[in-house]
């Protein structure tokens, strides 16, 4: 026995161990699934697969600049790159980040970073970007993640997601913990710039750099909003050096015809020539290396680069040339290109490779998809003379350069003007295949393995309506067919209902009960709405007014997205569509319009007489306290109006006084009763005795325009004639 003691202890230490190791395991799965529920972004990804395409020694001229050598070793903290288009901004951004990652990147430094992208901007938000910030930063420094762990546990128990404030304190806690913190911003002219989303990522970010040693580094194209911004700021301007350029050409000779590879002249020229016509764009140098690679003689090569041209039409040539190896090449080479550009140029977001090869693999009437017909994505590569090129990390296919699809989009009707009803017919077919007419998957692993073995269904489904609008009623016989299938229906709404944060039972949050006139008034699609109101699907009958599971009608539905033609088409319908009709949670059509901004959409809605322009949802609030909460000035005005010698309760969700300042720019905006600041577009709540009705309105707060909408004291005894207030109590 006591012999055994030894092994037994050893034994003892081997399942500690073994626990041990599972526990950090468990430890790192359960960190992975906070970062992904922070954001699904990998900018890391991206990272990798840019600088893996560096071509050796490129680039060292930018880091060894004094202006980059000073805005790293922190004389200056914030570094603006221009350039032109195609100058290799995005890769000397990734060079940038691979120096520091290298070089200074350390416990107390981190280092975090952002590719813009024209692609992903309905991705790439304030909110968006901010978080995958955030995700870099707590990702390499997991003693840092106490903020964001915070956040997890709180919106995880209550099912919801941390607002933009949440993640910048918390971007700001991580950012002061910090010795040094870079950020690297490219392609800042791509960024998203809906209700100014550009300008506030440059304050968010300038503003963290007021709380610490923060190094920013951006490229952007010459934008004047943008180089305005940073004209006070150190600049280095990026171009493609000649040195890179003969450095990149030697590095493709492999890839060249072999009458170039046998040839040490003719290799010579090559480099001297295209180095000479690149003007600082490294884009062209590529794009004339492969206008090289179907030439097979000298004279050939030689007559090629005699023509090469400089200056800015020089890109436009460049394409031009490519179009034309295109449309030279075998029938169904030609075909295929001109599909997989079609797709890819009006693709609403990144294809991958799998998603592309499907949609090319749609064939009208198919019930089902035919894996026999599926190209293989290489081929579809080489036949678009190297105008695509895949994102190895996310396998993502997109075209080489936002120039390449500034091209495709001033020629796309000309050159295939069919493309757009051919893709809408690809998306409705393959929403109809009879993989899809059970209708909605009952959990979550049904749907995630629907998903999986669908590639183009997220796509197709997300996305069809966007496809449709120029092609609506040539297409709306397919179209009809789809939002007439319930079980199809079904199916589509609960693919879009899906976002990124996932839960138990994410998969069965979203609402039944979703009819094609549903679907058509979400999408602000008039034609079909149209349609489906004069009967088009027979026997089943969709009524004008019915309700999903949600408590969302038809006009619900168009109101909340702004989509003005469909809010008139179905306010018009006084017999059978109920204006002021609640969802679930109280709310009418009104206050889904009033609280996503929609000027339009209220102002349809107000010319109804039936209108309750007062109408209170579960928690208290109405269409004008949601208006003053998100600061929609223009649409308070338009209540406010409507609301003249009603009157107007208030509960405890609403702030008692709005300002309208138009009254007299001139007079204080302080309220004399409390000393409190009365902001221009949000509500006023006065101290706690004029709250409670000792005091009239302030002579402040009348000169600057506030009505009084409390029922429950002194100031409530007030109405609206004419635009003045009356004193009704006496």
């Amino acid at each position: 026995m006591r012999n055994a003691i030894p092994f037994l202890q050893a034994d003892i230490v081997t399942i500690r161990d073994t626990q041990s190791l599972q526990w950090d395991a468990q430890k790192l799965q359960q960190r992975q699934t906070m970062l992904d529920w922070l954001s699904p972004t990998d900018f890391p990804a991206q990272q990798h697969d840019i600088i893996s395409r560096r071509q050796e020694d490129t680039g060292q001229w930018f880091i060894d600049s004094p202006e980059f050598q000073e805005w790293s070793q922190g004389a200056n903290r914030t570094l603006f790159c221009p350039g032109i288009p195609g100058a290799g901004k995005t890769m000397m951004t990734a060079i940038a980040i691979d120096h520091l990652c290298r070089t200074v990147q350390s416990d107390n430094v981190e280092i975090a970073y952002l590719f813009c992208s024209y692609k992903a901007k309905a991705d790439q938000s304030v909110f968006n970007l901010l978080t995958a910030l955030l995700k870099q930063l707590v990702q390499s420094q997991p003693d840092m993640a106490t903020p964001v762990t915070r956040m997890y546990d709180y919106h995880t128990k209550k099912k919801s997601r941390p607002s933009l404030s949440d993640i910048f304190e918390a971007l700001q806690s991580v950012c002061s913990n910090q010795t040094t913190v870079y950020i690297l911003v490219d392609a800042l002219d791509e960024c998203a710039d809906t209700d100014g989303g550009r300008g506030r990522l440059i304050d968010k970010l300038c503003e963290l750099q007021t709380k610490g040693d923060l190094r920013l580094m951006l490229t952007s194209r010459f934008i004047p909003e943008v180089t305005e911004r940073f004209r006070s700021s150190p600049s280095l301007e990026v171009r493609a050096s000649d040195s890179d350029v003969r450095h990149f050409i030697d590095g493709h000779i492999p890839r060249l015809p072999k009458c170039i590879q046998r040839n040490e002249e003719l290799q010579n020229l090559v480099q001297d020539k295209i180095a000479g016509a690149v003007d600082g764009m490294f884009l062209l140098a590529r794009l004339h290396v492969d206008s090289l690679l179907d030439k097979r003689n000298k004279q050939s090569v030689m007559s090629t680069l005699e023509k090469l041209t400089k200056g800015s039409a020089a890109l436009e040539k460049a394409y031009g040339e490519a179009i034309k190896r295109i449309d030279g090449q075998l029938d169904n080479d030609r075909s295929l290109a001109r599909c997989a550009l079609s797709w890819i140029t009006y693709a609403q977001r990144p294809l991958t490779t799998r998603e592309l090869c499907h949609a090319l693999a749609i064939e009208p009437d198919d019930k089902t998809l035919n894996n026999d017909s599926v190209d293989d994505v290489e081929d579809v590569i080489s036949v678009c003379a190297g105008l695509v090129t895949v994102d190895e990390e996310s396998n993502v296919i997109r075209l080489v350069h936002y120039t390449t699809q500034e091209y495709f989009e001033r020629i796309r009707l000309e050159w295939n003007p069919s493309a757009q009803e051919a893709i809408t017919v690809a998306c409705l077919t393959y929403l109809s295949f009879d993989a899809f007419r059970s209708g909605s998957c009952a959990n979550d692993r049904a749907f995630a393995e629907k998903l999986t073995e669908n590639a183009f269904y997220d796509y197709s489904a997300r996305y069809w309506s966007e496809h449709i609008r120029p092609v609506e009623k040539t297409t709306s016989s397919l179209a009809l067919a789809f939002l007439c299938d319930e079980a199809l229906v079904d199916a589509a709404i609960q693919a879009v209902s899906m976002s990124n944060y996932k839960y138990e039972g994410y998969s069965t949050r979203f609402p039944n009960q979703t009819t094609g006139m549903h679907l058509a008034a979400r999408y602000g699609l008039l034609y079909l709405t149209e349609k489906l109101l004069v009967g088009k699907c027979g026997d089943i009958g969709i009524e004008a007014d019915s309700k999903d599971s949600f408590g969302r009608t038809s006009l619900s539905w168009a109101a909340a997205r702004g989509h003005e033609a469909v809010v008139r088409l179905l306010v018009e319908r006084d017999d059978d569509v109920d204006p002021n009709s609640k969802d679930l949670f109280g709310r009418a059509p009104l206050s889904a319009a009033a609280v996503n901004g929609y000027e339009g959409a209220v102002a349809l809605l107000l010319t109804k007489k039936s209108i309750e322009p007062g109408s209170q949802d579960m928690f208290g609030r109405t269409p004008l306290s949601d208006a003053v909460k998100r600061g929609y000035l223009p649409i308070v005005e338009l209540l406010l109006q409507r609301l003249k010698g009603q009157g107007n309760p208030v509960t405890k969700q609403e702030l008692p006084a709005v300002r309208r300042p138009t009254v007299d720019p001139k007079c204080r905006i302080f309220c004399s009763i409390c000393l409190a600041p009365i902001p221009d577009f949000d509500s006023h709540h006065h101290c706690g005795i004029c709250d409670h009705g000792d005091f009239d309105m302030c002579e402040d707060c009348l000169a600057s325009g506030a009505v009084c909408t409390d029922l429950s004291h002194t100031l409530a005894k007030r109405t609206v004639r004419e635009g003045v207030l009356v004193n009704v109590t006496n």
